[in-house]
Parts: C-alpha cells; sequence; structure tokens
C-alpha cells in the first residue's frame, strides 16, 4: 500500500483530489507534507495557500482516509497506544481519540472528567504531532530526526 510517489500515495487517499478547480490540489498537498514537519508549520502553509481547514483537520482527513485500510490501522493504533501511553492516556482513549472525526474535540469533551486540562492539551499535541510523523512516514518522508 505504500508504492508509488507521495503523490501517487494522497491520490490513493483521495482527501483533496484535483478538480478542475484546484487542478494542483494533489501536488500542493504533497508539497505540504514534504517540506513542513510541524502541525504549525502546516498552519501557516494552509493558511498561505488561502485553504479553509486548520493544520489539525488537514493531517486527520488524511489519517481517517489512511485507517480505512485495516492492516495499516491496527499498526497504527497498536504504535500510537505504545508511543503516547507514557502520557497518563488509557490505551482505549488513545484509540477512541485517532477513530474520532474530530479527534481534539471529541476527546476533551467525552474525557473532561478523567483527565486534566493539562494533561488533554499535552495529549492533544502530541497525538496531533505523532499522526502528522506517521503519515510523513507511511509517505516515505524522512522524519526531521532522520534528515
Amino acid at each position: 500500500m505504500t508504492d508509488g510517489s507521495i503523490e501517487d500515495r494522497l491520490r490513493l487517499l483521495g482527501v483533496f483530489p484535483d478538480t478542475p478547480q484546484s487542478p494542483n490540489s494533489v501536488r500542493e498537498n504533497a508539497q505540504i507534507f514534504q517540506q513542513f514537519a510541524t502541525l504549525d508549520e502546516i498552519d501557516r502553509a494552509v493558511a498561505l495557500l488561502h485553504l479553509t481547514v486548520s493544520a489539525e483537520q488537514f493531517v486527520f482527513y488524511h489519517l481517517q482516509a489512511l485507517l480505512q485500510h485495516p492492516a495499516y490501522k491496527s499498526d497504527f493504533l497498536t504504535r500510537a497506544q505504545e508511543e503516547l501511553g507514557g502520557l497518563g492516556i488509557m490505551p482505549p482513549h488513545i484509540a477512541d481519540y485517532f477513530q474520532s472525526s474530530n479527534p481534539r474535540l471529541t476527546f476533551n469533551l467525552r474525557y473532561e472528567n478523567a483527565y486534566t486540562i493539562a494533561n488533554r492539551n499535552a495529549f492533544n499535541a502530541k497525538a496531533g504531532q505523532f499522526a502528522l510523523d506517521r503519515l510523513r512516514e507511511w509517505m516515505g518522508i524522512p522524519s526531521a530526526k532522520q534528515a
């Protein structure tokens, strides 16, 4: 499932396809993933492109499409629970987070009494970056640590 160029992989996901109104959408999205390794950097990039999504939405729309593939979903959720479990969030809640259509909001509302605001905010930040890192990894983009 990871053969082909970054653009081919994005076409497979079908999140922001090329259209007559946006004939370079896939190429522009590939460039965003290639050039920007943090959610803050992506926020600035999507603003410059006048996209109507936040960095978090941009990342999670792609992630949700990728998680439709059962083999990837299983590996992703296992890894998320292993790598983010040290933040004091229970593994089932981590899985819920990544399977939500609006992760931050759903997590904060669903678990507001289970975790402190500071704990939820720390988890949300780490989880968003984790999702971005895994997407970039799936696309074959070296992490900032490897580059």
